[in-house]
This record gives structure tokens, sequence and C-alpha cells, in this order.
């Protein structure tokens, strides 16, 4: 016999009532389980947080380092330069000795040490800021005439015609003006020009030259003209380089005139620049006029030695009034025939202009042929003129007509 128990019914109210409370039920339980897991999450990942390695860096920005420009590095004492027998071909420039100086336009700055002496460099290879001297020394006295020793240099720039060797411009004979370059380079070849050579011979100092303070106070006091050659951008800059601090078509003007200043500043005593190499440089007239302002403040004559076709000096120099020279020849031969051959140049060119001006490399067996046909020249009408009596503020003397030769006699 079966038993059924019969459960009662709910009625449909009940079953509502039901329904929300195990919903309810079900959504309070989830709701805490996901408390307790968030809770759970954030401990650990705390925890991992804290157990993780790490590495804290300061970022502190780092502070400029100032590069004492070349010419600011310590010099040799004048003994010590002087017994260096051979530099290198191009020697970086070496500071010259300089005067306190102050700057053009100084900033102001709160209890800030004046500017170190001569020249200042806001960066060492970009660029220059060139100071003149606060207190100039007194200028030289001009050279009497005569009289073949020249007056020694004084300090700071001290060049210009006052430092010309004297020169009779009444003397009607063709004149010869010979300038030997790159002066200062080679301790020998400096060293035989000065000594054995007369002083009616022009020597150019390159600017680059690491005793050029002593050399030219030789040669001054050997009765040589002087002039002071300055790197110029050549043709194929940068692979032909013609050296640091070299005026550059690509440099801002007063890049450039602060690179001149430089250069200038480098020596005193004499009596006007020019260029070495410089080949393009010379054939941008916008980059030359600044450069032409600045000679002219010094009054000091320049030179072309560039050869170039379409230099633009002669033109411009005459615009701006600026005592101009162009060399009609280069010497740069060490065979004794090919020397021959240019000094016979010289000759005719001097006797169909009046004058003639040879720039000469100093190759050691140049000065020997060059020491022997020198004296030849009062014999042939020739005068020996240092390059400052041949430039374009003196009137050439007149042209020599060539020589015939004597007609047979008529039979």
């Amino acid at each position: 016999m079966s038993m059924k128990i019969k459960l009662p019914s709910l009625t449909s109210r009940q079953q509502k009532i039901v329904l929300v409370g195990g919903v309810g039920a079900f959504a309070f339980i989830a709701v805490v389980v996901w408390l307790v897991l968030w809770m759970n999450a954030d401990t650990t990942r705390q925890t991992r947080i804290a157990q993780t390695p790490s590495v804290t860096l300061s970022l502190v920005e780092p502070k400029q380092a100032e590069v004492p420009p070349s010419w600011q590095q310590e010099e040799k004492p004048p003994a010590e330069a002087q017994a260096t027998e051979t530099p290198p071909a191009m020697p970086a420039p070496v500071t010259p000795e300089a005067t306190p100086a102050k700057e053009e336009t100084p900033k102001k700055e709160a209890e800030t040490p004046p500017a170190p002496p001569a020249a200042a460099s806001e960066k060492a290879e970009d660029h220059i800021v060139v100071t003149k001297p606060e207190e100039a020394a007194p200028p030289a006295a001009a050279l009497p005439p005569g009289k073949p020793e020249l007056p020694p240099a004084v300090a700071a720039v001290q060049a210009g015609p006052k430092y010309a060797r004297p020169f009779n411009q009444q003397d009607v004979r063709p004149r010869i003006a010979l300038i030997i370059a790159d002066m200062g380079l080679a301790a020998a070849a400096t060293q035989s020009a000065t000594q054995d050579l007369p002083g009616e011979v022009t020597l150019a100092f390159s600017s680059l030259a690491p005793n050029i303070e002593s050399d030219m106070t030789k040669a001054r006091a050997a009765g040589h003209e002087m002039l002071l050659t300055v790197p110029m951008e050549p043709v194929n800059y940068p692979q032909n380089d013609s050296g640091p601090n070299s005026l550059l078509v690509a440099l801002p003007d007063p890049e450039n005139v602060a690179r001149l200043r430089l250069a200038l500043s480098r020596s005193q005593g004499y009596v006007g620049i020019m260029p070495f190499m410089g080949e393009k440089f010379v054939l941008a007239e916008e980059k030359l006029a600044p450069v032409f302002d600045e000679l002219k403040k010094d009054d000091l004559l320049i030179v072309d030695s560039t050869q170039a076709e379409r230099s633009r000096i002669p033109a411009l120099a005459r615009l701006a009034k600026l005592t101009f020279a162009r060399a009609d020849v280069l010497i740069d031969a060490a065979a004794r025939d090919a020397l021959d051959a240019q000094f016979a140049n010289l000759e005719t060119m001097a006797r169909e202009h009046g004058q003639v001006v040879a720039v000469i490399k100093p190759y050691p067996v140049t000065f020997e042929k060059l020491a022997t046909w020198i004296q030849t020249l009062e014999g042939k009408g020739l005068v020996l003129a240092p390059a400052s009596a041949v430039t374009s503020a003196v009137s050439p003397p007149a042209a020599t007509p060539a020589e015939q030769p004597a007609e047979p006699p008529v039979q």
C-alpha cells in the first residue's frame, strides 16, 4: 500500500515572493564575492609592486662645457718658441700676446668677471668674437728716409703705411717688387729669407705661424717690409683646405670680419695683407666689401696674389679707395733653369710696364739663385722695390722701350 504525500500548492503571490527572494539572495552573494576578490587583487598588486626591484633616475640638465678657443690657450714664452727648429707645415693658430681688453658689446651679468684678453669665443669652432684693446699703445715712429732698419713693432694691432720701407719715388728706373710667401711656417726658410735677402725684398708672414711675433721682429730688424697673409676660401674647399679661421663665402659677414680681426691681431709692424689661397673668396664682391671696410680702418693695403682672372679685388679696391697691388707672376719652381727663365721674364715685364710684382715660394735653391740675380739688377738699369712702392697709390715710372739691336753699318 503506497502512501502519497501531497505538498501544499503555492499561490501565485507566494511564488513571486520566493522568486524575488532567490534572486536577491543570489545578487547579494555575487556582490560579496566580487568585493572579496577586488580587495584581494588590490592587495596582491601592491605587494607585487613593493617586491619588484626598481631604479630611480634623476634627470639633471648637463652644463655645457666651456671650450677655450685655440688662441686663448697657453702660449710658449718667446725663448722657448724660438728654440723650435721646424714648425708644422700648417699649424693651428697660437695665442698672440695681448693686452687686457673689453668686449665691444658686453652682456650684463651679475658680478661676472671681465672678458679674457684679445679674443673670446662663444663656440670655439663656429663663432669668433674678437675684441679690440682698451688702450692702444702709442704708434711706432715712421721710418726716417734712407735708414734701412725698421723700428720695432709695438703691442696691439699697429700696422699700416708708417711701417713701409722708405723708397725714393723719384727713381725713374723700372721697379721689381719681390714678395716671399709663407714666411713663419718653416724655420729654416724664414731665417734664410730674413738674413740672406736684402731688405728691399718684402716678406709675407702667415697669420697661422707659431712664432710670428719673434720672426717678424727679426725680419723688421733686418730692414724687411712685411705683409700678413690671411687664409681665405679656395676652390674645392674643404678638400682644398686653407686652414683654420679662414674667411669663407658661406659665413655671415660679422663672422668673416671677426676672423680677419683675429688674424690682424697676431702681430704688428706690417703694411698690409695678402690672401693665402682665396681663389674662390676673391670672386665674391659682397664678401670682400666688409673685409675692405676693416682694412680701411687701419689704412692697410692688400696684395692680390691669387692669380684668379675674375678676382674682384682690383675693382672693389678702386671703388673703396683702398690701396692695392696685384701679383703679376707667381714663382713656384725649384729648378734652376726654370728660375733663370722666370727672372728674365720679370726684367722684360718691368721694362714694358714700368713695374712688376712677383710672389715667390720659399725654396732653398730659389733663395740662392734670387740673391745672385738681385745683385745684377742695378747694372741692368732696374731697381728692387718694396711692395708698398708698386701699389695703386703710387704712379709707376714710364715704361722703358725695348732695346733694339744695332743696325749694321751701310756698306
